[in-house]
């Protein structure tokens, strides 16, 4: 029961974490999208944008599911 709470509790947080960075990257891939004149450098910049975004999104919510795996792990073993 303990593990599928603290599963909930990861996916409810993970939620949370992803749409936040979604919606900031994506208001800064506007913002980058916007700033330049020519259409060439902006799609180049915008896109680089999105893609760090989706980076950084993409590595914190894979270590948080595995941050709580392992204390699952170390907890049900006894370590």
């Amino acid at each position: 029961m303990i593990a599928f709470l603290l599963g909930a509790i990861t996916s409810l947080l993970s939620g949370f974490i992803g749409m936040y960075v979604a919606t900031t990257a994506n208001a800064r891939v506007t913002y980058t999208a916007a700033r330049f004149s020519d259409i060439n450098i902006s799609y180049k910049k915008a896109f680089c944008v999105a893609f760090n975004g989706g980076c950084v999104m993409g590595f914190c919510l894979v270590s948080l599911a595995l941050f709580v795996l392992l204390g699952i792990i170390y907890a049900y073993t006894g370590n």
